[in-house]
């Protein structure tokens, strides 16, 4: 969990600044270590499922995370950007600022899911293949 928190802390200043680069070289530059970053979290994410759920249920659990994951990354991402472009700036121009906007939202929604796993994680108890695992 600490990987994907710091891969996300280490995409903040490339990720909210290439929407704002004043040319193409410029954006170009800061989405190189933009996407790589932000692409991080994904594997240890998938890992972290395993480790987490029963052996008998990895495969459905797996099933879930891929499905939400698609679900929003390809299905509300790209239609959350449209809309801040057409219903909030208003104009066709401001994708730029549409993409820092849903990039906002996004990151602060992730921040908030992690605080909230944690202290979930806490309340729990170990189980004995959790503790073999670690």
């Amino acid at each position: 969990m600490r990987v994907g928190l710091i891969a996300a802390l280490a995409w903040l200043p490339c990720g909210m600044l290439y929407p704002l680069a004043p040319d193409g070289n410029w954006a170009a530059a800061l989405l190189v270590p933009s996407v790589f970053l932000a692409a991080a979290p994904f594997g240890v994410s998938a890992a972290a499922i395993q480790q987490m759920v029963p052996s008998g249920m990895r495969g459905q659990a797996s099933a879930i995370y891929l499905f939400v994951v698609n679900l929003i990354g390809l299905g509300l991402g790209p239609s959350a950007v449209a809309a801040a472009t057409d219903f909030v700036f208003k104009d066709d121009h401001a994708v730029r600022y549409s993409l820092l906007l849903v990039e906002s939202f996004a990151h602060s929604g992730s921040g908030d899911f992690a605080s909230g796993r944690d202290q979930a994680v806490s309340r729990q108890p170990r189980t004995a293949e959790a503790v073999e695992c670690s």
